[in-house]
C-alpha cells in the first residue's frame, strides 16, 4: 500500500511513468514538483510491474514485519478527510514475526535499507527471509524455481514426453529471458509436443475446476510458398475493401487484450516445421518489431504495421498498427534434410536455439500413470514463468546482481 498527499492520481488513467509523472506536475505546487519526480516511477512501478503471486515484505525502522504473496490487483482510493491518497494491492501474509534487519547479511541488510519506497529483491533474498523467520522453516507453498522444475518435468514424463533436466530447463528459462525459442532435431523427438503441453500446462484451471473455452497456443503450420508475410499478418484485398485477416493475427489481438486486462497469460505461437519456407521473407517483420526493444510496459517500441491500401481507409474497426505485448511467446519446431532451408545469422541472433538430438529408448515405453499437478502447482509455475506477469523483460539490474554474485560465471563467458 502507497500513501500519496496531492497527486489524488489514478496510475490506471496513465499510459507510461512519463505520462503519470506529467500528470503529476500539472497538479504539483512549487514546493511539492520535486516529490512528484519521485514518486511517479514509485506508483507506476507499483500499478505496473507487481503482479498477483509475487513475494513481497514490509520493511521499516530496521525491521522486516511479515511477508506473504500479492493476491490482488491495484486498486485506487481516496482518504478525503486526511486528504491522503491510497495505491493498494491485497496481500496474503505468510508470517507477521518481525525480524531485526541485524539478522539479515549485510548484502541483503544494505539494499532494504535504500532510500526507496519499493525495492525488488530476488529469489535468494526472500528465502534468506524465510530462513530468518522465527522457527526457521521454509513456506512449502513456496518451492525453488528448481523445484518446480523437477514437477514440471514428472508432469511431462506422465504425459509420454520424457526429458533431461537440463533439456527442460534451458527452454523453460530461454522462452523466459527471450521470448523465442527454436526446437531443432529429427522427427519424434516430442518438439511440438513439448511446445503444446507447456502451454497448455501454463493455462491452469479456476478454483473451481473450469479451464477457458479459448485456447493460450495457435498451432501454425509453415508452408513451402510462403514469400512474404501475408501467410502470417494477412493483407489488405483491394476488391472487397477489407482487411483479410489470418488467424495469428486475431490469435496476437487476444493476447493484447489479455495483457492489458493484466490476466497473467502468457500465450504462444507454435510455428511448426518453420524453416519449410525462407523464414527472413515470411517473419521479417516480426523479427524487426522484435529486435525493437520493449518500453517501460513491456510492449515493442515499434509496431507490426498491415499493408491497408493508401487510397481507401479501411473499416473502423480494423487496426492498423500493432505493437507485440511481452506475454506473446514464439516456439518454432525445425527439421534439417533436403527440403528445409538453413537459418541466417539474422534469424538466429535473435532466438535461442535448442537442439534435441538425442532420443532415450531405455523407458520406452513410458508409464502409463500421469503426474498431475493441482491448481496451486499450476498457478505457481505460472507465476514464476512469467516473473509475476511481467513476461518478457530483461532486468538488466537483476542481470548485473547475478554476474556480481556469480564471477566464476562472467570468468567463463
Amino acid at each position: 500500500m502507497l500513501f500519496t498527499r496531492e497527486f489524488d492520481i489514478d496510475a490506471r488513467r496513465a499510459s507510461s511513468s512519463k505520462d503519470l509523472l506529467e500528470s503529476m506536475l500539472r497538479r504539483a505546487s512549487k514546493t511539492s514538483k520535486g516529490t512528484a519526480r519521485n514518486w511517479a516511477p514509485e506508483v507506476w512501478s507499483f500499478y505496473q510491474q507487481i503482479r498477483r503471486g509475487d513475494l513481497v515484505c514490509a520493511y521499516s525502522a530496521k525491521t522486516v514485519f511479515g511477508w506473504g504473496e500479492i493476491t490482488g490487483n491495484y486498486e485506487f482510493g481516496k482518504v478525503d478527510k486526511d486528504l491522503v491518497v491510497v495505491h493498494s494491492r491485497k496481500v496474503r501474509w505468510l508470517s507477521t514475526e518481525p525480524i531485526s534487519a541485524d539478522k539479515l547479511s549485510a548484502g541483503l541488510r544494505k539494499k532494504i535499507s535504500m532510500n526507496r519506497t519499493l525495492i525488488e529483491l530476488s529469489e535468494a533474498d526472500f528465502e534468506e527471509i524465510q530462513r530468518k523467520t522465527p522457527g526457521g522453516k521454509r513456506d512449502a507453498s513456496m518451492p525453488t524455481t528448481k523445484g518446480l522444475l523437477g514437477r514440471l518435468s514428472g508432469w511431462l514424463a506422465g504425459h509420454g514426453l520424457k526429458f533431461t533436466a537440463w533439456q527442460i530447463a534451458t527452454f523453460y528459462t530461454a522462452l523466459q529471458t527471450k521470448g523465442f525459442v527454436i526446437l531443432a532435431g529429427i522427427s519424434g523427438t516430442g518438439k511440438t509436443k513439448l511446445a503444446q503441453y507447456f502451454a497448455e500446462l501454463l493455462l491452469p484451471p479456476n478454483t473451481k475446476g473450469h479451464r477457458r473455452l479459448e485456447p493460450n497456443w495457435l498451432f501454425v503450420p509453415v508452408r513451402p510458398d510462403w514469400r512474404d508475410s501475408k501467410g502470417l499478418l494477412g493483407y489488405y484485398n483491394p476488391l472487397t475493401s477489407r482487411y483479410e485477416e489470418t488467424a495469428f493475427l486475431t490469435f496476437l489481438r487476444s493476447a493484447c487484450e489479455s495483457f492489458e486486462a493484466q490476466e497473467g497469460l502468457p500465450w504462444f505461437l507454435i510455428l511448426d516445421e518453420m524453416n519449410l519456407a525462407h523464414v527472413e521473407y515470411y517473419f521479417a517483420d516480426l523479427l524487426s518489431v522484435l529486435e525493437s526493444g520493449r518500453d517501460e510496459a513491456g510492449w515493442t517500441r515499434e509496431p507490426i504495421r498491415l499493408g491497408y491500401s493508401e487510397e481507401r481507409a479501411p473499416d473502423s474497426q480494423q487496426v492498423q498498427e500493432i505493437r507485440i505485448p511481452p506475454n506473446l511467446y514464439i516456439v518454432g519446431t525445425v527439421n534439417t534434410d533436403e527440403t528445409t532451408y538453413a537459418f541466417s545469422p539474422k534469424v538466429l541472433d535473435r532466438a535461442f536455439t535448442l537442439e534435441l538430438t538425442e532420443v532415450e529408448f531405455s523407458d520406452y515405453p513410458p508409464e502409463a500413470a500421469k503426474a498431475g499437478l493441482g491448481y496451486a502447482e499450476q498457478r505457481r509455475i505460472l507465476q514464476d514463468f512469467s516473473g509475476g506477469g511481467r513476461f518478457v523483460r530483461i532486468d538488466k539490474g537483476i542481470v548485473l546482481q547475478c554476474v556480481g554474485d556469480h564471477r566464476e560465471v562472467r570468468e567463463e563467458l
